[in-house]
């Protein structure tokens, strides 16, 4: 096996990076590699290659978990960047060890996956994709989960307008009820007039939403709404995300299906 001083020999240093990342995905790649999609400070969004992880010898095997915060040490060759190094910083126990949380870990690799393109560096988003990894290890999952998606949207610069009409610009009175849109809400006059999707959204569900939206990590924890929130929320995230995307998430409705069962 061709050692790292050798590798060097033979390559500039520029062509090595490294680099924090959180491990996304994994799908097998030849007999013994994985190609892993990986979320980094540096790179943004990418593929690499772990040659000889499922081996059982693999020194990467440990520190190149699913939805770990790991210092990766890459070599770019020809096709992947290939990974010669690993030092998990964070393997998140807590959600390893709990199979719903595991399961909103899921939904967010894919959600970021499907959202975010390659090669794009944004640190202000991956501190946020290591935030909401801390925030899903010890708060409500769907909570957590909600933090992540709204900052998301909001980053990629899909706000949502909760004061205002989306149709007419008028203000509208959030102590009532109001039907939520995509990237809004719209008034009543409005809403008689267009064929459009709407969610119902009482008052409580959106001073959630605002909250989710603004309020510091550490206080998250603190929140406290009623059953009915959640769903409203669900909804009106469902709608907006329906229009953004180009096919459902897998993930996302398998978490509805456990939502709605309990």
């Amino acid at each position: 096996m061709m050692t790292l001083s050798l590798m060097r020999s033979r390559t500039n240093l520029n062509d090595y990076l490294t680099t924090p990342a959180v491990i996304l995905r994994a799908m097998d790649y030849k007999e013994a590699d994985q190609l892993l999609t990986v979320y980094t400070r540096t790179k943004g969004k990418i593929t690499v290659l772990a040659k000889g992880i499922k081996k059982n010898a693999s020194k990467l095997r440990g520190s190149l978990q699913l939805f770990s915060l790991t210092e990766l040490t890459l070599v770019f060759g020809k096709t992947f960047p290939i990974v010669i190094n690993a030092q998990y910083e964070n393997n998140f126990a807590v959600i390893r060890s709990d199979f719903t949380r595991m399961s909103y870990a899921s939904y967010y690799a894919e959600l970021l996956d499907q959202l975010l393109v390659s090669d794009e560096q944004d640190e202000t988003l991956f501190l946020l994709i290591v935030q909401t990894m801390n925030l899903l290890s010890y708060i409500d999952p769907w909570l957590a989960t909600k933090v992540l998606e709204i900052r998301l949207l909001a980053h990629l610069g899909y706000t949502m307008e909760l004061s205002r009409c989306q149709i007419c610009a008028q203000p509208i009175d959030i102590r009532q009820p109001v039907h939520g849109i995509n990237g809004g809400i719209v008034c009543p006059h409005c809403l008689t007039k267009e064929a459009m999707s709407t969610v119902l959204l009482n008052t409580e569900s959106i001073t959630l939403l605002k909250a989710l939206s603004a309020l510091p990590f550490l206080l998250m924890d603190y929140l406290a709404f009623s059953s009915e929130a959640p769903k409203q929320l669900d909804d009106y995230l469902d709608l907006q995300l329906a229009y953004i995307l180009d096919k459902p998430l897998k993930t996302r409705r398998f978490l509805r299906n456990i939502i709605e069962s309990v």
